[in-house]
C-alpha cells in the first residue's frame, strides 16, 4: 500500500555501495575521496539507517589509515506530513536534521545548519545499481546555491562485499 511505496523511496538503497566523491571547497579546490555506504532497515522495518565512511574498511585494514569521514543517518517516514524525517550525525560532531521527499525523479533532502546556512542533499540519476548524490548550500536563504559535494555511487557486487 501507500506505506510500502513510501518506504521504498529509501528502501531501494538497502545494501552495500561504494562511492567516489568530490568536495568543492569555497577556495575553488577540489578534494577527492572513495569509500563505502551501507543502507539497512532499522526499527523493525519502519526506518532506514545508513553508515557512510571513507576510506573503505578494506582500504583502512590494508593501509592502516584511519577514517577521513564517518557518519550515520537515520530516516523515518512521517505519514501525516508525507515526508521523511532525517537525522545525520558525523564522527567529527557535525549534526543535521533534514526533511526529505521525492521531487520528480530526485529525492531532495532539505535542512539548515546551526548557523542558518541552508543545505540540500539530493539523490538523482537513480538506477538499480547506481545513483548520484550532491550536496548544495545557500548562504542567502535559497536565492543561490553552491554545489559542495558530488558522489558517484555504485552497488557492490556480491563478491565485492
Amino acid at each position: 500500500g501507500e506505506e510500502a511505496e513510501s518506504l521504498a523511496l529509501y528502501g531501494q538503497f538497502i545494501g552495500e555501495w561504494t562511492f567516489d566523491c568530490e568536495y568543492y571547497r569555497e577556495d575553488g579546490k577540489v578534494e577527492r575521496a572513495s569509500g563505502e555506504w551501507s543502507f539497512s532497515w532499522a526499527l523493525e522495518g519502519s526506518a532506514i539507517e545508513d553508515v557512510w565512511t571513507y576510506p573503505s574498511r578494506a582500504e583502512r585494514a590494508l593501509t592502516g589509515k584511519s577514517y577521513g569521514g564517518l557518519g550515520v543517518t537515520v530516516r523515518t517516514y512521517d505519514p501525516k506530513g508525507k515526508s521523511w524525517n532525517i537525522a545525520w550525525s558525523a564522527a567529527n560532531g557535525y549534526f543535521l536534521l533534514l526533511k526529505g521527499a521525492r521531487e520528480g525523479d530526485e529525492i531532495v533532502q532539505f535542512g539548515a545548519e546551526a548557523g542558518g546556512r541552508l543545505v540540500r542533499w539530493i539523490f538523482f540519476g537513480i538506477t538499480s545499481d547506481s545513483f548520484l548524490w550532491r550536496a548544495e548550500s545557500s548562504a542567502d536563504r535559497g536565492a543561490t546555491w553552491r554545489r559542495t559535494q558530488l558522489m558517484k555511487v555504485h552497488r557492490k557486487e556480491a563478491n565485492d562485499a
